[in-house]
């Protein structure tokens, strides 16, 4: 299958685009809605799907869904694109070198062979080098400017020379590649870290690293590993099997159609989709706190009486905010025996603060005994 450049697949891409919107669009709306009526089913939120606020965020998830099946698509196809894309012009691509080659001749074996160990050895080394970066961050405790000059620019240019020594062993140490194909590499890189990043808050959402030991981190780095393992020899299966089967010229199309598909049967099946749903708004309103205690003003406490710490305070138990709707919070209590959600006006708050914090009253109450 020849492959086209990547200018070419995103000139390819945006006119086909121009001629379907009308589907593409009802598609992406359809997801919208189940989404969000999934959200809002699931955690129970007092507000009818015909709310005004309702309608306000259907644009966000709108395009949170767009930005899902647009970083599918980017995933997938650029590190495709280095195996199935000529590195220079004329010049056969690494798959169809293999290809190329006498089935079940000595040379295709021990060129798959390179080829899947190679592609492998590249992502393992990229993400050992990651996560032993993420480490190091913490626990040097390192400013932004220090991880993006000290961590991030070394670690992108360590893994472009891994992908491209890569590439040169298997073209049999011929180095020049063209200006695409370069980028190519580049941007494989790119979403190289974006998987592992993915992978990383994945396994480690539950756990913070600085609350991990270092031999749990390493067991929980290590499985992440292991997976990064399975998606690089995938995406050489993959490649495989477009290259000897597919008939489509453009990878963008085919991970943006593999991104809506998988969008679609998220927001179908509840519990799914909307739990990402759920993690992104509900972090938007509490600042990303998965606990929060809210502080009220002194006179407007003794109208939650469920809900505060002491009879006498200003401070909430640990709760969850679920949402913001018209000026009022629904929060939950955190390990209540119920589901209640409880309203409360926003106007009435003087601070919504992380669980391990203490409000000013507290703060007060301790200063004077």
């Amino acid at each position: 299958m020849p492959v086209l450049s990547w200018r070419q697949q995103l000139d390819d891409l945006f006119g086909w685009l121009q001629k379907h919107w009308l589907p593409v669009t009802g598609l992406v709306f359809f997801a919208s809605v189940m989404l969000l009526h999934g959200y809002i089913s699931r955690l129970g939120l007092l507000v009818g799907f015909s709310a005004l606020e309702v309608l306000t965020v259907m644009p966000f998830v709108f395009c949170l869904v767009v930005f899902s099946v647009g970083g599918a698509s980017f995933l997938v196809s650029l590190p495709l694109s280095v195996l199935l894309m000529p590195p220079r012009a004329g010049e056969t691509p690494l798959v169809g070198r293999m290809l190329g080659m006498p089935q079940e001749s000595p040379s295709r074996l021990r060129f798959g062979r390179k080829m899947i160990r190679g592609w492998i050895l590249v992502w393992a080394t990229s993400g050992a080098m990651l996560y032993l970066s993420l480490f190091l961050m913490n626990w040097l405790k390192l400013s932004e400017y220090q991880r993006v000059f000290l961590v991030v620019f070394p670690l992108t240019t360590a893994s472009l020379l891994l992908s491209y020594l890569y590439v040169a062993i298997l073209r049999e140490k011929k180095w020049p590649v063209s200006f695409d194909y370069g980028m190519n590499l580049l941007m494989s890189v790119v979403g190289q870290g974006c998987v592992f990043l993915v992978l990383f808050s994945w396994i480690f959402q539950d756990s913070p690293t600085d609350n991990l030991s270092a031999w749990r981190f390493i067991w929980r780095a290590s499985v992440s590993m292991l997976m990064l393992v399975m998606v690089a020899f995938l995406q050489i299966v993959l490649a495989v099997a477009l290259a000897k089967y597919g008939k489509q010229q453009n990878l963008f199309k085919i991970g943006g159609g593999l991104g809506l598909a998988i969008v679609l049967i998220l927001s179908i099946f509840p519990g799914a989709g909307d739990k990402l749903l759920e993690h992104i708004l509900a972090g938007s309103v509490s600042g990303a706190r998965a606990c929060a205690k809210i502080e009220w003003y002194p006179e407007a406490g003794a109208n939650f009486p469920r809900l505060l710490m002491q009879e006498d305070g200003s401070v909430s138990r640990p709760v969850r905010i679920l949402a913001e709707i018209g000026g009022t919070l629904q929060v939950r209590l955190i390990h209540a025996e119920h589901d209640a959600v409880y309203l409360v006006p926003v106007s009435s708050l003087v601070s919504v603060m992380g669980c391990e914090a203490t409000g000013l009253s507290e703060t007060a109450n301790r200063e004077n005994p």
